[in-house]
């Protein structure tokens, strides 16, 4: 994961409340269902992503 100024040709871009990524053509099939939060503490914000795999079932 990194900033980047502008997106390239290919690139997704996820648009989420104020939030904008850009998710590159050769990543994509990665990020799929991927889960990203932010999350406030007393430390500050930050970003904290969880994969798909790891997400919450119900057990049916």
């Amino acid at each position: 994961m990194a900033l980047e100024e502008s997106s390239q040709t290919g690139d997704t871009i996820v648009k989420t409340n104020s939030l904008r990524f850009l998710v590159a053509e050769r990543d994509q099939r990665a990020v799929d269902g991927v889960r990203i939060d932010v999350v406030s503490s007393l430390f500050g914000k930050r970003f904290h992503i969880q994969p798909p795999q790891s997400l919450p079932s119900s057990g049916c």
